[in-house]
């Protein structure tokens, strides 16, 4: 599936570039790091590419920052992964929104699995080590990320599950009151709430190692969503909204309509979605009314768009996502034809997990670091799906490297191609001062050295370090087919 193999040891390259972040220095030993040092010239320290060892980390930190990259608006491109599969929970790590896991759903005993991806959703890998959470389970129907260590994962008729070391091993929750797992948010406190499908809505304050009832430990709840502070949203499919604002100790029903799924809270205003659309109130759950917008859609998802004060991300059962604002009912339609079962948002992306077309991820903006990552990762796909979108070629990174930068450097010929053919610059100039030449040259790839000149690669650039791309080539001799090339 998605060549998830292949990946893996691409997603290991990026968590390595991460050695400086708490999230990952827990899952690999000094050596490790050590031993990837010499990921892009080795151990000289000089070089044109003597920094860029450090940019897997800038790019990493792209999804963290606010640096203008990102439009107040989608602009509507979009890249899928996982495809084909049923993703059926969705979770994104408030402490690096890098790392998102996903739940899949399959079809046969044994389809319970958990994927993990810590560069914003272009490459994944399995997690639990690619086993079922139970052997017999086939859903993985809430997934959480509570700290750099512990995950949770709830399934559907076979329980709860936790891990204690960042989803390389999952262990059942012993002595849990359901079975059925529908829900898991962590409030800013660190609590965690569970929402179950016959035995309401439990607590825990110890990162989910012990559990405990709320006021609602009884009946069949769908979601729970955190709206600061002690406020609580959590819906039921059989008994409507409630509502708590004691931090889930509590619970008072705000409205009786069955057949919703999500509710979320905009200051005063709630919007609920389900079966027969969205419902509305603007005084607190005191009264309700209709969105005609969405009178007969089946909505299954929403979240309040934090980039766009009073705008709602809203996910359809069976017709893709919309953005939607509260204030003149205008709507925005995105990924059309695509069922969309859960809507979450990272500082540069919207994810949409669905079923059976795998997780579609949205970049805010057509200068997308996603398509700098897409290169990083080899992953052509990512970046030609980005580019036919209309995605800026020459979006770039904190180092100031483009995809075309990193194709020149790795040799990735049908990449670069693509890239140039849709307007990358080729003489672009990195923080270092290196082009895509020079890279090819220093790393020695004479096809992609022709093609570039093919392309007025400029040939006279001289980098930080006084160097041409042929005075790279020259270090290997004279005879260096590349030094033929550029003389």
């Amino acid at each position: 599936d998605e060549s998830l193999s292949d990946s893996s040891t691409t997603l290991l390259i990026l968590v390595a570039g991460c050695k400086i972040a708490s999230t990952v220095d827990h899952l690999f030993p000094d050596s490790f790091f050590d031993q990837t040092r010499t990921l892009w010239r080795g151990p000289d320290s000089s070089g044109p590419d003597s920094m860029k060892k450090h940019s897997i980390v800038a790019i990493l930190m792209l999804f963290g920052l606010s640096n203008n990259l990102f439009a107040e608006q989608l602009w509507g491109g979009s890249f899928t992964k996982l495809k084909t599969r049923i993703i059926r929970s969705v979770a994104i790590a408030p402490f690096d929104q890098s790392m998102i896991i996903v739940g899949n759903k399959g079809s046969a005993a044994g389809d319970a699995q958990v994927f993990s991806s810590v560069d914003g959703g272009v490459t994944w890998s399995f997690l639990n080590g690619g086993k079922s959470l139970a052997a017999n389970a086939t859903d993985v129907q809430a997934v959480a990320i509570v700290s750099n260590s512990v995950q949770l994962a709830g399934t559907w008729k076979h329980g709860l599950y936790r891990s204690e070391d960042a989803g390389r091993s999952f262990n059942r929750v012993d002595n849990f009151a359901a079975n059925d797992i529908r829900s898991i948010v962590q409030l800013d406190t660190g609590r965690l709430l569970v929402a179950t499908g016959a035995s309401g809505i439990w607590k825990s304050d110890d990162m989910g190692a012990s559990w405990k009832a709320t006021s609602e430990s009884t009946g069949f709840f769908w979601s729970i969503k955190a709206n600061g502070g002690s406020v609580v949203l959590a819906t039921s499919p059989t008994g409507g909204v409630y509502r708590s604002v004691d931090a889930g100790d509590t619970w008072n029903r705000i409205h009786t309509v069955e057949g919703l799924y999500e509710a979320i809270a905009i200051g005063n205003r709630i919007a609920a979605v389900g079966d027969n659309g969205m419902l509305v109130s603007a005084d607190g759950g005191g009264t309700w009314r209709s969105e005609k917008r969405f009178s007969g859609v089946r909505l299954s998802s929403v979240i309040a768009d934090s980039n766009n004060d009073g705008t709602l991300l809203v996910g359809s059962w069976t017709d893709g996502l919309w953005a939607y604002s509260l204030d003149n009912q205008e709507a925005t339609q995105y990924a059309r034809g695509t069922p969309v079962l859960h809507v979450r948002e990272s500082a540069s992306a919207i994810v949409a997990g669905s079923w059976g077309k795998g997780l579609s991820v949205l970049p805010r903006s057509s200068q997308t670091p996603y398509l700098v990552i897409g290169a990083r990762a080899a992953d052509n796909v990512v970046v030609s799906e980005l580019l036919t979108d209309g995605a800026d070629a020459n979006s770039f990174d904190n180092n100031r490297n483009t995809a075309l930068i990193y194709a020149g450097r790795d040799g990735h010929l049908d990449m670069a191609r693509t890239l140039l053919r849709n307007g990358a610059d080729v003489n672009w100039i990195d923080g270092e001062g290196v082009t895509p030449l020079i890279l090819a040259s220093f790393k020695n790839h004479p096809d992609m050295v022709r093609l570039l000149l093919e392309n007025s690669a400029d040939k006279r650039i001289v980098d930080s370090f006084g160097k041409t791309a042929i005075d790279y080539a020259l270090a290997r001799g004279a005879a260096d087919p590349i030094a033929l090339l550029l003389k």
